[in-house]
């Protein structure tokens, strides 16, 4: 029985090991984004990179500028901006996505 709770025990850590190691396939240049958020001073809202479907495709939307005047960006898998939002006149080029963009998860959020 021991032996059965311990090998569940370190099948749930190994399995956890690879969520963590999943974050270095993270695409296009995201490791770069989180570095640079992380040797900042935290921001409220916390900075965010979340997965959403949109248009059929899968999109992330980079909020990393979470300040007065900050822009916010949607990247498609290609790693090519097909959306911003914010800045001193509220831009916002994607006036559909809060209707049509569906939540998948949240790739990467400064916990600090």
């Amino acid at each position: 029985m021991k032996s059965t709770i311990f090998t569940l025990f370190l099948a749930l850590v190994l399995s956890s090991c690879k969520s963590i190691s999943s974050k270095q396939e993270l695409p296009c240049n995201f490791k770069e984004i989180i570095t640079k958020v992380s040797n900042q001073k935290p921001q409220t809202p916390r900075a965010s990179i979340k997965e959403y479907l949109y248009n059929g495709e899968k999109v992330y939307f980079i909020q990393t500028e979470n300040y007065p005047d900050g822009m916010s960006k949607i990247i498609n898998s290609n790693c090519k901006t097909i959306c911003v939002f914010g800045g001193i006149a509220g831009f916002n080029s994607c006036k559909d996505f809060d209707k049509q963009a569906k939540f998948v998860k949240t790739i990467w959020k400064d916990n600090r």
